[in-house]
């Protein structure tokens, strides 16, 4: 799956700016959000159906979701089906907090670029398929032949 290290940490740029900018960088009701954030659009990525536009849409709806408001969430998502869910983040009601997050949403590549990832596939298998491989490489690959003979011949 992409890497989205870079758009958590772009998002807690505004959950915990410069102490100086309170409103403009910053703003406390963000705090608690990088993390639900990254597995918001993790997920929004997982059940675009490949579509851009309904991945925008996916992700402009992320605002909504952290204001408790959950019409628009997937119908999938807990906080759809389960009646008694309560949000595991500060539900934001700040009207400035709303407006830095859909700020910060709408500049990330992941929101302009959209197209570029909607084809997002779990990369876990291949890593595991690594890992595998290498566990059964061989160690001395690195020697050249002559040191390598002469490692074998000592093993022996």
């Amino acid at each position: 799956m992409a890497r989205l290290h870079w758009f958590k940490k772009q998002i807690q740029n505004v959950a915990s700016g410069p102490k100086y900018k309170p409103g403009q960088s910053l703003h406390a009701q963000l705090e608690d959000k990088p993390e639900a954030i990254r597995k918001f659009a993790y997920t929004a990525m997982r059940n675009c159906d490949e579509n851009a536009e309904t991945l925008r849409y996916m992700l402009a709806n992320m605002t909504e979701h952290f204001q408790n408001n959950h019409q628009n969430c997937f119908d999938q998502s807990r906080c759809r089906l389960d009646p008694n869910y309560e949000p595991s983040t500060t539900v934001v009601r700040n009207d400035v907090a709303i407006r830095l997050l859909n700020d910060t949403i709408k500049k990330r590549p992941i929101y302009k670029n959209a197209h570029n990832y909607t084809k997002v596939l779990l990369t876990a298998y291949v890593e595991r398929f690594n890992n595998t491989l290498n566990m059964f490489q061989d160690k001395w690959i690195y020697l050249q032949d002559i040191q390598y003979e002469f490692s074998c011949v000592i093993l022996e």
